[in-house]
């Protein structure tokens, strides 16, 4: 069988075209064998199609074999990341139930403690109330018996310090005893000089020094010392005064005390030009040559640094001009720590105040009683507070701390890094004789008072003997800043007190 092609000599196909076959049936042997082999060309194409397609099954199946695997793999490893984290979370939980057991435990002690704790603390307070009821005994026994009952309490005579005798009073011992001598005239508030009639104080009274004279010499005989006048009234006015003697001691104190009004008075109205009370309460316009030299010696208050002072300024951090809320902002907290400046400075005075009030009252009861052998120790006292004065003292600051679920009002105390440690233990004494004489007075009781480690910023005073400075402050700082401080020359030794002896 001959096959020809129809485009034999034409034009070129493509490759993916059949070309187109023109078949001549031949009959005999040859078509047999021809389609024979078309058969097996037929039957070899079959298998080749369904071996293709076993091969694709067989990639397929692989490639899924190979995916379960590796899942079965990441299974695997998440299962045992899963199971060492089950281990350590069983540690931990182990772990946690031990440190509960042994918090509980603690608890448990504490408890215990507290417990113990308390039971000390409430045998401390037995004790403690067991000794001061004995030295109340004590005390009721060496006490004097008085003439008459104690004055009620919150009225005048019961804050008289020297008609209260019923309150405590510190002793002192001392290792040794500091020399009784006279007590300085000068440094003793309570001490009175003899005033001199001067053309200044002439000049203020409106007189001339002459009637001055004659008007103080009038007082200086009349003036007796309070301390004999109490005395001799106290002797005199006993229980087994005769009321006959009695009665002339009051109208003579009336008398005394008449006639002083009197001449008070009438210095009174020869100065002012009035005769009557009334005649205080009208103005009477000052002399223009009266204001002119006064206005000559005042200065101004400076209105305008106070003014400047909430004004916008130039502010460097911010690189501009302030605002007016800003400057107003500015001036208030300067306004409020100058504020805060003159109440620091009110209450060292009045710490100094009372401090020398609360000594001056404690060697006047001692002086009555007579049996006291610590008075020079409280005159050395005074003399150091004094020579202290409102600059020596510490300064505070006012806090709150939380006591019991309610605010407590404090003051915390600062350190003055420039006075000697050993005045902090002398001032110490004189707060717990404050303490005892305001127990027996009405109103609430003084604020507590918690010292700190910090330094205060106040500067040293100057002029104080170089036994209340500190030693090693004072080897610290420049020869010049000391030389500024000029320490006094006078001799002041701080005495050594034996607090282990002190009694109530």
């Amino acid at each position: 069988m001959d096959i020809d092609s129809d485009n034999a000599g034409g034009p070129k196909r493509r490759h993916e075209e059949p070309s187109p076959l023109k078949v001549r049936v031949v009959g005999g042997p040859q078509r047999e064998v021809y389609d024979q082999a078309k058969d097996m060309e037929a039957y070899h194409e079959e298998q080749a199609a369904v071996a293709r397609h076993k091969n694709t099954q067989l990639s397929n199946e692989n490639h899924k074999t190979r995916a379960i695997a590796e899942m079965q793999q990441h299974e695997g490893q998440l299962e045992a990341q899963f199971l060492g984290d089950q281990e350590k979370l069983q540690t931990m939980h182990d772990q946690v139930n031990t440190m509960f057991a042994q918090i509980l435990d603690s608890q448990k002690l504490l408890m215990q403690q507290n417990n113990e704790v308390q039971q000390l603390s409430r045998l401390l307070d037995e004790k403690r109330d067991e000794a001061i009821q004995l030295r109340a005994l004590n005390y009721l026994g060496k006490k004097k018996p008085q003439n008459k009952p104690p004055p009620r309490r919150g009225t005048r005579a019961s804050l008289d310090p020297v008609r209260n005798s019923s309150t405590r009073t510190i002793e002192i011992p001392l290792d040794p005893i500091p020399m009784t001598g006279a007590p300085n005239v000068a440094s003793n508030p309570k001490s009175k000089g003899k005033i001199n009639p001067t053309p200044a104080l002439a000049d203020m009274f409106g007189t001339d020094v002459e009637t001055l004279a004659e008007l103080f010499g009038k007082f200086q005989g009349m003036l007796v010392p309070d301390d004999v006048v109490r005395v001799s009234v106290e002797k005199t006015m006993s229980k087994g005064t005769p009321r006959k003697n009695r009665n002339a001691i009051q109208l003579m104190d009336k008398e005394l005390k008449k006639h002083i009004n009197t001449t008070l008075r009438s210095a009174g109205y020869d100065k002012f030009n009035v005769r009557q009370v009334a005649d205080f309460q009208m103005y009477n316009p000052a002399e223009a040559d009266k204001v002119a030299a006064c206005e000559e010696d005042c200065v101004d208050p400076p209105y305008r640094v106070e003014w400047k002072g909430f004004q916008p300024r130039f502010n460097e951090d911010l690189g501009r001009m302030e605002t007016i809320q800003e400057a107003r902002a500015r001036g208030a907290q300067t306004f409020e720590q100058h504020q805060l400046a003159a109440r620091s400075t009110s209450a060292k005075h009045r710490k100094s105040e009372d401090r020398v009030q609360t000594i001056i009252r404690t060697i006047e009861m001692k002086k009555e009683e007579g049996t006291a052998n610590d008075i020079a120790t409280w005159e050395r006292l005074l003399k150091m507070v004094e020579l202290l004065g409102e600059h020596g003292m510490s300064s505070e600051e006012e806090d709150h701390i939380k006591v019991n679920g309610r605010m407590v009002f404090i003051y915390t105390v600062k350190i003055c890094i420039w006075r000697d440690p050993r005045v902090v233990e002398y001032l110490g004494l004189v707060d717990e004789q404050t303490d005892l004489f305001k127990e027996d007075l009405p109103g609430r009781s003084r604020s507590s008072r918690f010292r700190t480690n910090a330094h205060g910023s106040s500067n040293a005073p100057l002029g104080l003997p170089q036994a209340l400075y500190n030693g090693e402050w004072l080897k610290k700082q420049k020869p010049a800043f000391v030389q500024k401080l000029r320490i006094s020359k006078e001799t002041f030794a701080l005495f050594v007190a034996a607090p282990g002896r002190m009694r109530l």
